[in-house]
């Protein structure tokens, strides 16, 4: 995130958008990093209530096909957001807003009960995929689909992980079909260049995106891979790339994991090619993370 939100994009009041947002933890922390900005610009001034739900409202936004991981970060980004009051501040409004969208027969229904109900559309329950495949209501489409997002964020699924259940498995179809509409050649059913497209397509032109990923969309020698790799590298700027495949056991993985975490991946932040970047040096960063005796 450092190198992705930084101080300059921070300037921009950027729209940041995690498409597997999971339980919201690069959500959280983006939305510390705007708070602490915006601090800073005020010479050291609290934020008050107001400008938090505004950047709460109109700075973040994620998306992920698990309801409970949805809900999970919806009470996180509200931990976040009551951490940078007072007391005396909660106490003069409780009310917390409703995070996760819904449509609008349930928000009148809950307009009824609560007449101040406040609904900010931040997080929704859906497969990003086929919101950006337009099959959602244009609502939706207007608020999580192509083009909404500024910055984009986030550790999608690598591999090709197998389905635990039907509605993993109509998540994967929807990948595929995607894909194949858009024409996104995608080698070894690899999730991680599917999310790329979908990066891409969610970012507007200019925009950035930060995302922890499988090292094998700068390795693996498929001829889809290749194909992947011109379409993706033709249509970013990339800015700066950690490879974590030497010291991937060290991550994702401790004594109350039942599992390991031993695909190698790395961290790539890019820009996609706007009309200001078409012709910009395209040289940068590249490191390799090693395991030391220290």
């Amino acid at each position: 995130l450092s190198h992705t939100l930084t101080p300059e994009v921070l300037e921009s009041r950027p729209r940041v958008f995690d498409p597997a947002c999971g339980s919201g933890i690069f959500l959280v922390e983006a939305f510390r990093r705007m708070v602490r900005h915006q601090w800073a610009a005020q010479g050291g001034r609290r934020l008050n209530r107001r400008q938090l739900l505004k950047i709460l409202e109109e700075q973040i936004a994620g998306i992920d096909i698990n309801e409970e991981a949805v809900r999970v970060a919806a009470f996180s980004l509200c931990l976040a957001l009551l951490h940078y009051q007072y007391p005396p501040e909660i106490n003069t409004d409780r009310r917390l807003p409703h995070l996760k969208w819904m449509p609008e027969a349930e928000r009148k229904q809950r307009m009824v009960k609560k007449s101040a109900a406040r609904f900010f559309n931040t997080l929704l329950c859906a497969n990003a995929f086929d919101v950006c495949g337009g099959k959602v209501p244009d609502e939706v489409r207007q608020s999580f689909g192509t083009g909404t997002a500024t910055v984009v964020v986030g550790n999608p699924p690598w591999g090709d992980p197998r389905p635990r259940d039907e509605s993993e498995k109509q998540a994967k179809i929807a990948v595929k079909d995607w894909c194949q509409r858009g024409n996104h050649p995608v080698g070894d059913k690899e999730m991680s260049q599917a999310f790329v497209y979908l990066t891409l397509d969610l970012l507007a032109a200019g925009g950035r995106a930060g995302l922890l990923i499988s090292s094998g969309v700068l390795f693996k020698h498929q001829e889809n891979s290749r194909a992947f790799r011109r379409a993706w590298l033709t249509a970013v700027r990339l800015r700066h790339v950690v490879n974590f495949a030497h010291v991937r056991h060290l991550f994702f993985s401790d004594d109350h994991r039942e599992t390991e975490a031993i695909s190698p991946f790395v961290s790539v932040v890019f820009e996609k090619k706007g009309a200001n970047l078409s012709s910009q040096d395209d040289r940068f960063e590249y490191w390799s993370a090693k395991r030391s005796s220290i």
